[in-house]
């Protein structure tokens, strides 16, 4: 109805100007309102289009863009100082219009539609917190007795944190020989392990540290502990970036819809999708060959399914994204034995690039005194069949010139998974890492398969040769089967041969069955050289929060082994006690270790301190439970604070209160917080809750009659107000120990002091307060 009415009141000849392309003709054309339909779909009002002589319609481009419409260069006129777009001149679209209701019904293809950009992964990251300063110490002590003589160690960590990063330094504290007594006594001594400082810059996804660090290797090298500045890529600073290409999937919705994506089976994702083209892009997959069914469920409850396969692999890099590792330094020598010990001067870097989603490209270059390697790298997608990689070096030593050629090949996935590796090096090729004196290996191949047998388990063959220049060759071949027997257990066998003058094989056989959520009995049966022994096992592992452990073994046939361990875990450490005999000869060891931290002047004891952490604040309130992720970690000590351990570094976790631990007159502004620390550092927070300090007291005037009710009783420290109710009472919060008031009232106005005193009752009734000079 209303859509005729517009059309009898705006239905005329009106002036039309020309536009692109100027062939087309403006005469005849007339306005006309209707209610137009697209693909079933009602626009939510009535719309002005254009209608020429012919029957014809001209729709605004604005309308058109609102319903998504991909407009290519179609004919079109400007009317009114609006753009038209003929419907005729629209490829896929086509429309019927019943004059009786002014209603037109428009037909469109979805290739009409505007492409719709859906995200599989979710690329944002959490901004971590800026770190508080503070410390924290970590201890790990042991001691042993056998054979008749004792002996204790013990590893340290100290660490100390603030806004610009954390400074991490080990060492390994142990009874050794002492200097100048061959065969005497011993001494306890201190050896340096680590030292470090460490500056995460999440933003650009990378580290700086200084001190001591283990290099990085790249295709063809091998990693060295040095000490000097790195500085690289650390993806772990964005725990949910993506450094792999993920596959994207294109489809057409005829009608509005919702999307169910599929991977390998599994409900992965769930969205709605308009009219028109659309694509998934970073299809949330995991690594290896795969199948994705992406189903399309529209309003009228048809379903079109879409499917494919894809091949994922950690080795390739995205198109466009960098991976680098700078190093320079001295080499540590002798490490775990000497504090300060350093060889050669090395500067070496490792730099990979994501050249298209299927080739990643490397290049590596170390460089020493009197050495220099130089390489160069890639890795290929193969299609859906796997990935192929390649790395070919060159070195020049006081050896000589030599080179190393690297190739493999790698396929995994739910099915099939096999690969090998091949890497040949000349006799005179060096690297960074290699001993003096030392020739890199002739060759060394590899070679896995992996099957899986359905309900019957998984079988594995693994191939192993390594020929060497100054040592005998190692040739191994290896296969495993493993098979779950469902509620019976878990059975594994394997087979190991080994080639060359010690030829032999080794078989194993092993049982487990778990005996709750927790504890796990196995037995394991191994053949050597006409020697067998079997070992029999129950164990107990320690909780996450607090609990005991145990384990208990004992050897049978050719092996006289026996242990018993117990273990405990407390919210301040963990210990342990073992006895243990094997060959006739017994044995005994017991170990501690815990940790403490030092934040905002007060000290914390806990078990190991291995993540990032807080102290939290929750008032004044002693034994209030405290969660994170759901889970009970902490209750406050007597002055309220609370050590929250184990949080994960650069991830949000949400820190929670128990409310019901909270007294009546607390004062609750928010129960949760969500935390997002830094690599190994902590943070002081603070609920907002404190004490209401609210009290309730009455005020009477000169003749001892009550205010009456509704009037305004002003605190003067902040101006806050109140209101008096039944009998002039007062309910006021946030009381200081001593607080002056002014009532106003008629014009008229007195003031008095209202004293809080220390007490547990968290409504305290303060009695009558006089308002002198006020008249009623």
């Amino acid at each position: 109805m209303l859509a005729g009415l517009l059309a009898l009141l705006f239905c005329c000849q009106a002036p039309v100007l020309m536009a692109e392309p100027a062939s087309l003709s403006s005469q005849g054309i007339t306005e006309i309102w209707l209610e137009v339909r697209v693909n079933g779909t009602p626009a939510p009002y009535a719309l002005l289009m254009l209608q020429r002589p012919d029957g014809s319609l001209l729709a605004k481009s604005d309308d058109l863009s609102n319903w998504d419409f991909h407009l290519p260069h179609a004919p079109s006129i400007t009317h009114m100082g609006q753009q038209y777009i003929v419907l005729d001149g629209l490829p896929g679209l086509g429309y019927q219009l019943d004059e009786a209701s002014l209603t037109l019904s428009i037909d469109a293809g979805p290739g009409l539609f505007v492409r719709t950009e859906l995200g599989g992964v979710n690329p944002e990251h959490a901004e971590p917190m800026p770190s508080s300063a503070g410390g924290f110490f970590n201890y790990d002590l042991f001691a042993s007795r056998a054979a008749g003589i004792n002996r204790s160690s013990g590893l340290f960590e100290a660490g100390f944190f603030s806004g610009s990063g954390v400074g991490i330094s080990s060492f390994l504290a142990r009874q050794q020989p002492r200097p100048g007594s061959p065969g005497g006594g011993d001494e306890f001594g201190f050896t340096r392990l680590e030292t470090t400082w460490t500056r995460d810059m999440p933003g650009m996804r990378a580290t700086l540290r200084l001190g001591d660090a283990i290099s990085s290797a790249g295709s063809w090298g091998r990693s060295v502990r040095f000490a000097g500045a790195q500085w690289g890529t650390n993806f772990a600073t964005q725990p949910g970036f993506i450094t792999f290409p993920l596959p994207d999937m294109s489809g057409e919705a005829v009608l509005p819809s919702t999307l169910d994506l599929y991977v390998n089976g599994v409900l992965r994702m769930r969205d709605e999708v308009p009219t028109g083209p659309f694509t998934v892009n970073s299809l949330p997959v995991v690594t290896g060959q795969g199948d994705v069914q992406m189903v399309l469920r529209d309003m009228l409850g048809r379903e079109q399914v879409f499917s494919g396969n894809f091949y994922a692999s950690s080795r390739l890099l995205k198109q466009g994204l960098s991976d680098f590792s700078y190093e320079v330094g001295a080499i540590r020598d002798n490490y775990g034995l000497e504090s300060f010990a350093y060889g050669r001067w090395m500067a070496a870097g490792t730099h990979r690039w994501g050249v298209t989603d299927q080739l990643t490209a490397e290049l590596r270059a170390e460089l020493l005194s009197g050495q220099q390697s130089v390489g160069v790298g890639g890795a290929y997608l193969w299609g859906n069949l796997g990935v192929v990689r390649a790395s070919v070096a060159g070195s020049h030593s006081a050896l000589g010139s030599g080179g190393l050629l690297d190739i493999g090949f790698e396929r995994s996935g739910l099915g099939l998974s096999f690969g090998f590796s091949t890497q040949l090096a000349s006799k005179n090729f060096t690297r960074l890492g290699q001993q003096a004196g030392e020739r890199a290996p002739k060759r060394l191949s590899q070679v896995f398969i992996s099957a899986p047998l359905q309900r019957f388990g998984s079988l594995s063959l693994n191939y192993l040769y390594q020929h060497y220049r100054d040592r005998e060759t190692f040739e191994s071949l290896g296969v495993s089967y493993q098979v779950s027997l469902g509620r019976l257990g878990f059975l594994g066998a394997s087979a190991m041969r080994f080639f060359g003058q010690d030829s032999h094989t080794l078989y194993a056989l092993t049982f487990t069955r778990a005996l709750g959520r927790s504890t796990t009995a196995s037995a394991s049966y191994n053949y050597e050289d006409d020697a067998s022994q079997l070992l029999m096992q129950v164990q107990r592992n320690l909780p996450v929060g607090t609990g005991f452990g145990y384990r208990l073994a004992a050897g049978a046939l050719d092996s006289d082994r026996f242990e018993a361990g117990l273990s405990a875990q407390t919210d301040y450490g963990t210990y342990s006690a073992e006895v243990s005999r094997f060959n006739g000869q017994t044995s005994y060891n017991a170990g501690i270790s815990g940790g403490l931290a030092v934040m905002g002047g007060s000290v914390h004891l806990s078990r190991r301190i291995t993540d990032s952490f807080a102290v939290v604040k929750v008032g004044d309130y002693a034994n209030v439970r405290i969660y994170a992720d759901n889970q009970e970690v902490a209750r406050t000590r007597a002055d309220g604070t609370a050590l929250l351990p184990r949080l994960r570094a650069y991830e949000e976790n949400p820190v929670t209160v128990e409310l019901a631990d909270l007294p009546m007159d607390a004062q609750i502004d928010g129960r949760q917080l969500n935390v997002v620390p830094y690599f190994r550092s902590g943070l002081a927070l603070e609920f907002p809750i404190r004490r209401a300090r609210g009290a309730i007291f009455s005020v009477v005037l000169d003749n001892g009659d009550p205010l009456p009710v509704g009037v305004m009783v002003t605190r003067l420290a902040d101006q806050q107000q109140f209101v008096t109710g039944l009998r002039g009472e007062v309910y006021i919060t946030g009381l200081a120990e001593r607080e002056r008031l002014r009532v106003s009232w008629k014009g008229q106005s007195c003031e008095f002091t209202v004293a809080y005193p220390e007490t547990d009752n968290p409504l305290p009734k303060l009695g009558n307060h006089l308002c002198a000079g006020v008249k009623p």
